[in-house]
């Protein structure tokens, strides 16, 4: 007849238990940094990338309406032919890409982050007034009792302070929000963040 011994009985070497003990919090570490989608901004500001919600991606790259191209009419043939070489299409087009860059930029910074720590010995949060001092000094709009618009002006002005900054958010909310590439590069480099961030547009 066999035996079997209880568990307390079992006894592991030391340097085997060691070995797992570590193994299994560095497994631990590396996957809280991936599944957790967190970023430390050069300003020492950390936030958690979100998907932005389906609905709401679908309603925002359908929110600005791509200018139409022009047609010329072509005697000899008596057809008329789209001519987008046209001067005016050719500016309406650099300000419809210029728009909706500077479109997704808000939407991904409003929907798709989460502010999770900063130090507030070096920075003031988006509740404080004291920030928004620059605003009133450049005659911006001031909308400070929304929330959603202290939190997108706090981002684009306070806690994202460098190109890589954007790079690093506009890249993460993309990829968890099925963003093409190349709208999230242009939404990246939107040069027009640090002026203009009080509309996101988001519905």
């Amino acid at each position: 007849m066999s035996t079997t011994k209880d568990n307390k009985d079992v006894k592991f070497p030391p340097d085997t238990t060691e070995k797992a003990a570590k193994a299994v919090d560095e497994v631990s570490e590396e996957m809280s940094g991936q599944t957790d989608n967190l970023v430390t901004l050069s300003t020492g500001v950390v936030i958690k990338f979100k998907q932005i919600p389906p609905g709401i991606m679908i309603k925002v790259l359908t929110k600005i309406k791509k200018p139409e191209v022009p047609k010329i009419y072509i005697e000899r043939d008596d057809v008329w032919v789209q001519n987008p070489d046209h001067p005016e299409h050719i500016k309406a087009m650099e300000w419809y890409e210029l728009e909706s860059s500077g479109f997704l930029l808000n939407v991904m910074l409003l929907k798709g982050t989460e502010i999770v720590k900063f130090d507030r010995r070096r920075i003031q949060g988006p509740e404080s007034d004291g920030w928004l001092e620059d605003f009133k000094v450049l005659g911006l709009d001031i909308l400070a009792d929304n929330k959603s618009w202290r939190k997108l002006n706090w981002l684009l002005s306070v806690a994202a302070a460098t190109d890589k900054d954007f790079e690093a958010i506009s890249k993460g909310v993309g990829e968890l929000s099925g963003v093409p590439e190349e709208n999230v590069a242009e939404a990246a480099k939107f040069p027009g963040r640090d002026q203009d961030g009080g509309d996101s547009g988001a519905p």
